[in-house]
Order: C-alpha cells, then structure tokens, then sequence
C-alpha cells in the first residue's frame, strides 16, 4: 500500500497540552477517525493551533501595506483564506502598477482599503459561521447523537458551491464611479452568483469570437483597461475618448468590431451604444447605459475619478 501523508484536526479542552497528546493515543485516534484500525500510522509532527481570525484595522500606513494573512486571517473552514489573499494582491498590484508609471496619484492606493477590508470582513463572517457549524456537528457526534448530525449537515448551505462568495464579492466604493442602479438582489450571496456589470462588481463571463476563436469576454481582461462597447458606440467617440486617456494605456474594444457576441448588452446592462470600462483587476470601474450627447467628457471625468482625480498627462 503507497504511504499517504495527511493532516489531522484534533479538537481538545484549552486546559490540555502537547503533553497530554503523545505519538501512541494520537495514532490510535488517527486510525479510529480514519476508519482503518489495522494500518500502521506514523506521526511527524504536533503543532498545537488556536482558531483566531482577525481583519487588519488599516491596510496601509505610508509605504507599508498588508496582503495574505497579514490582513485578514480566516477560519479555514471554507479554504477562503488563500482566495481572500490573492484577491487582495490582484487589487493592489495594479494601482501600485499606475501611481509607479504616473498615471495615478498616490491616492489611488487608499482605495485598496477602501475595497478590500470590507470584502475581507465578510469573508471572515462566512468563515466563522462555517467553522461553528463544524464544532457543531463535531460536538453532537461526540455525543453520539446522530440524528441531530445529519439534521445539521441536510440543513447547512455552508456545503454548497461557494460561487458566490468566490465571484459574487462587490465594492460599493473605491475606485469605481457608482451609475445609481441598485445590486441584484441573491437569495444565498454565499452560494449564489449572478453575473452583473454594475460598477464595483466582476466582470462577468461571456463567450465571444475573436479573431475567429472562441474565447472569454474574461480573457480581454488582465493588464490594463479595457473599454467594451455595444454594437452602435460611435466610433468618433471611441477616438475622443482614447485620446481622453492621456498616459494611461487602455484597450477600445467594440461589440461587432471587434469582437462577436450575442447577448453581450443585455448581461452587461447597457444599451446598443453604452460602454463598459473595465479596470486591470476585472472589476468594472465605471458604465454608460446608454450614449450621452457630452460622452467624452463624461469618460474623461470617471477616469480621472477612478484615478483619484490625479491623472497625469505625458
């Protein structure tokens, strides 16, 4: 039999110590949990743990900024703790990327905190209510008291797929610029993901056709800007408004131009001739429903905005 490498959990009374834990009451354990009495079992190591999630009071401080687990540490009921953590360093590494190259002032970087603590904030409460319906459940098989185990588990949405919480994550300030439309209401924002464009939320997937290949609306996405308009955006307004841009590079990008996709207005919540700007990190910074007779000044002024007002010119 090929030897396996594993990891156990074992609860014990705050009172106990590693002492009270040597090599051969945890093998036994192990094989008793494990359902496999006769297998040889060899422990490696014993590290005493405390559960103690904690979500940073300030993400930065000058210079000095907090990503990972220096920023929020979760439960790890759930495994959202690395998703948090990448989360928060895909967000800042763009607007270190702007203020480093010019093309934003140091302000932008406050948005970083602006955005992030909350998402971690609840992602923490997620994770706390998974972890006590975990010691719930332990606690009545510990008891042996089955029926309430099943009845806890048939009633949890704490097993469920998660997309909302891996997808489903908005910012309600920050550098975006809010177009008044209200969220769409999601009966279990845990479990749950519907796809909207609405400013502060992901930028939701689409398949498309481009340069004759199928591909994700996501997958113009990643590295700068990007610029998604209906089919009837004005290509006029498409120049004025790069030129808008100033130093900061952006991808124009138009339904039926440049790529191809039905049903592209209607998921990102705009008419024929409105646009969507997208930001470096996939979360749509700002939209146009509909055209506007002064567009270009209005692109003009969100993306200074979302830029924290400071864009530089070259």
């Amino acid at each position: 039999m090929p030897t396996i490498f594993g990891r156990c959990i074992i609860f014990c009374n705050p009172a106990r110590n590693r002492k009270d834990f040597p090599s051969d009451r945890l093998q036994t354990m192990i094989r008793a949990a494990s359902g496999l009495p006769a297998e040889p079992v060899e422990v490696l190591s014993v590290v005493p743990w405390v559960m103690s999630p904690k979500v940073a009071r300030r993400y930065r401080i000058d210079r000095t900024f907090l990503v990972g687990d220096a920023a929020a540490r979760l439960s790890p009921a759930g495994g959202m703790g690395l998703n948090t953590g990448l989360q928060s360093a895909h967000n800042l590494a763009w607007k270190l990327a702007c203020v480093i190259n010019g093309q934003a002032g140091d302000s932008l970087l406050d948005t970083y905190q602006e955005e992030r603590r909350d998402a971690a904030l609840w992602a923490m409460e997620n994770t706390n209510r998974n972890a006590n319906e975990i010691f719930s459940v332990v606690a009545s098989a510990m008891e042996n008291n089955w029926d309430k185990v099943r009845d806890l588990i048939a009633q949890s949405r704490r097993r469920g797929a998660g997309l909302g919480q891996d997808l489903g994550i908005a910012y309600s300030r920050g550098a975006l610029l809010p177009d008044g439309s209200e969220p769409m209401p999601v009966d279990d924002p845990i479990n749950d993901y519907k796809p909207s464009a609405r400013p502060g939320s992901r930028a939701p997937h689409l398949w498309i056709e481009r340069h004759g290949r199928k591909i994700s609306t996501l997958d113009l996405l990643g590295t700068q800007f990007v610029f998604l308009t209906g089919k009837d955006c004005s290509p006029a307004e498409l120049e004025k408004s790069a030129s808008a841009a100033g130093a900061c590079p952006i991808v124009f990008l138009q339904n039926g131009r440049d790529f191809a996709a039905d049903g592209f207005e209607e998921l990102y919540g705009i008419f024929s001739g409105g646009a969507v700007l997208v930001r470096p990190d996939g979360y749509v910074g700002a939209r146009w429903t509909e055209p506007s007779p002064n567009f270009t000044e209005q692109f003009q002024s969100a993306f200074a905005l979302i830029l924290r007002n400071t864009l530089q010119r070259k």
